[in-house]
């Protein structure tokens, strides 16, 4: 099977059927996700928007990590079932709190400089 530049998510993808299906998509060139990898991906998507000057899909990709992150987070007590469960959560929480910091800074600068271009504008 083909899946060319598709992106997989997979959950168990470390051991049993998880990890077959993961290396049968993986050889077909996609590129597989674990379900607590995905948080670290948006971490990226969410600060390359914000490069990019696009502050709203930002925000728009913070408050998907949060809701993935509180989707997944019940499973925290299986941490001696789904190995490292734990310590990836922790993880990902420190990431989207990195995220919230940029695009609540990111938004204030924006505010700001309209601000400023305001009081410029009254002043002329």
């Amino acid at each position: 099977m083909e899946f060319d530049n598709q992106v997989a998510l997979v959950t168990g993808g470390s051991r049993g059927i998880g990890k077959s299906v993961s290396m049968e998509l993986a050889s077909g060139g996609a590129y597989v996700l674990g379900l607590l990898d995905c948080i670290g991906e948006l971490k990226r998507l969410a600060l390359d928007s914000i490069r990019a000057g696009n502050a709203g899909e930002a925000q728009r990709v913070f408050w998907v990590m949060q809701e993935l992150y509180e989707a997944v987070y019940p499973f925290a007590t299986l941490d001696k079932v789904v190995k490292d469960v734990r310590r990836k959560l922790d993880v990902n929480r420190s990431l989207i709190e990195g995220v919230r910091a940029a695009v609540t800074e990111e938004a204030r600068r924006a505010e700001l400089i309209r601000a400023l271009r305001e009081r410029r504008a009254d002043a002329s």
